[in-house]
């Protein structure tokens, strides 16, 4: 069909019940202390979350054109209250920068009413001036703690990682294993229409 491969994505899973914790006992890295929460982020960091939140955009993602919203405060409370409509918790931790009082950077897992047994781990995203500093392995080993003290009935967590290996490898340190790999594969519509189909030329 001439479609190409533009990203791959890691597929992970990690069940609890066959995990050692002890891998979970992350400390903070120096100048960073952990916050979590479930619902809605807390007033006074609204503004500096929705601000690290767009960090997803420097993500690798290969040739698939896509891009995260521009995220504000206005538009985290309406994704906030659309997930509380759904029935949907969502269980955030937040790397503050002690010096600056600034979120360095962001995770977050949602659980659904539907399925309380299952952990997705949607987004995780480090500001580019505080990489370095091991904040994804603190942030998701500080979210499973929580998980693991607070949400008996969550039997696994499910997860998937675009083109950064490093974020996989994080997972994998943690207890995650691979289940397999995504492709994306992109084609130009004119093209797919006129010379894949055997439809009319593209106007």
């Amino acid at each position: 069909m001439g479609m190409k491969p533009v990203t791959r994505f890691v597929n992970q899973r990690l069940r609890l019940a066959e995990t050692e914790a002890g891998g979970w006992d992350v400390p903070d890295p120096l100048g960073y202390r952990m916050v979590t929460w479930i619902g809605a982020a807390p007033e006074e960091i609204l503004a500096s979350y929705a601000m690290a939140r767009r960090a997803i955009n420097d993500q690798v993602m290969g040739g698939l054109d896509t891009r995260e919203p521009d995220w504000t405060p206005k538009l985290v409370r309406a994704m906030e209250a659309e997930a509380a409509e759904s029935g949907t918790e969502i269980w955030a931790v937040a790397a503050i920068h002690d010096d600056s009082g600034e979120v360095a950077g962001m995770t977050d897992l949602y659980i659904s009413s539907a399925q309380p047994e299952l952990g997705l781990q949607r987004y995780t995203a480090v500001v580019r001036r505080h990489r370095g500093h091991g904040l994804g392995l603190a942030m998701k080993a500080a979210q499973l703690r929580r998980l693991a003290a607070e949400r008996p009935g969550l039997l696994q967590v499910t997860t998937q990682t675009g083109d950064l290996e490093h974020m996989a490898a994080i997972s994998r340190e943690l207890g995650f294993q691979d289940l397999g790999t995504s492709v994306h594969l992109v084609v130009e519509l004119a093209e797919l229409a006129s010379d894949r189909l055997g439809g009319p030329p593209a106007p």
